[in-house]
């Protein structure tokens, strides 16, 4: 991609709303020097790194990619990313219903802010919002543990497949978050990219809750007043007809 040129739209970290977003800069780095003879074709490591701009805000997204270059020279070589990370900023806008309470955004936001420098930390973070989000919706849990309760959860009638299946995987990441092993010499924790996932599924549950759930009894409460307005207005022979 050519400086100048559109990216394909996504998410902006910095605003959340969905735009493209434009090259703006592009600057190659390498481990080592290439020699510059246009008879080899060398590999070297390397990285890359990229700004846009996002059209609706204005404001910069970098990223940097690791991986290695194939060529004769920095300028010409080919780049092979192998990795990449989003550099600044360090978290992304997850937009949430107006109704929620101060105390679940604030630590949403949080783990919002810190999705990429404390992958644990904020999936640990994100889980304490769904867990307070739960215990002020549901009854109270017998267990007191957010792997118990998000069971209970998904327990719930009304509750789409969907988000039965999301709450599943922030309950099991959440477990890995809190209670880390190390297998020979692999670490288990949880990756950049895995909250991620964790972050959007949790703000489509906290969604449910304080908007597509809000707005149902909302509309319920409404409709029952219009019933019991319209039994007040009609005659005593009509009343006994509505309640039949």
């Amino acid at each position: 991609m050519k400086q100048g040129e559109t990216f394909e739209a996504r998410s902006c970290p910095h605003c959340g709303v969905f735009a493209k977003f434009d090259l703006r800069q592009r600057e190659r780095f390498s481990q080592t020097p290439f020699d510059n003879n246009p008879f080899t074709q060398e590999e070297i490591p390397g990285y890359m790194i990229l700004s846009y701009q996002c059209q609706h805000c204005k404001r910069n997204v970098i990223y940097i990619l690791l991986g290695k270059y194939k060529g004769s020279n920095l300028s010409s070589a080919e780049f092979e990313p192998t990795t990449y990370e989003q550099y600044y900023p360090k978290g992304n806008k997850r937009p949430l219903p107006l109704s929620i309470p101060d105390d679940i955004l604030k630590d949403f936001e949080e783990a919002c802010n810190i999705e990429y420098l404390s992958p644990n930390g904020a999936s640990i973070i994100a889980s304490r919002a769904l867990q307070n989000t739960i215990r002020k919706h549901l009854p109270p849990s017998k267990h007191g543990r957010l792997y118990n309760e998000l069971e209970e959860f998904t327990k719930m009638a009304d509750l789409p497949k969907e988000l039965k299946e999301m709450a599943n995987v922030v309950r099991e990441f959440s477990n890995i978050a809190r209670h880390p092993q190390q297998l020979e010499d692999i670490s288990i924790n949880v990756t950049s990219e895995e909250v991620g996932g964790i972050l959007d599924f949790t703000q489509h549950i906290l969604g449910f809750f304080y908007e597509e759930l809000l707005q149902r009894q909302n509309k319920l409460e409404q409709l029952k007043k219009k019933v019991a307005d319209k039994k007040k207005m009609a005659p005593a022979h009509e009343t006994e007809k509505i309640v039949r």
